[in-house]
């Protein structure tokens, strides 16, 4: 379940999560679109007992 989605990042509430440390590179993708979405690199920013605050990383 994702929330507080921006242009810069996303916060993601999964209880898998949670044993991220902050700096983790992960790689997501947006699942359930009509078309594919893009699979984005993302910094885990943040953990708290719910989930993860994530920054997407842009490519140069």
């Amino acid at each position: 379940q994702t929330r507080d989605l921006s242009d810069s990042g996303v916060y993601v509430k999964h209880p898998d999560l949670v044993s991220l440390q902050p700096g983790t590179i992960v790689r997501g993708q947006v699942q359930d679109l009509p078309i594919p979405a893009p699979e984005l690199q993302m910094e885990v920013m943040r953990v708290d007992a719910e989930g993860v605050g994530l920054r997407f990383i842009l490519a140069d």
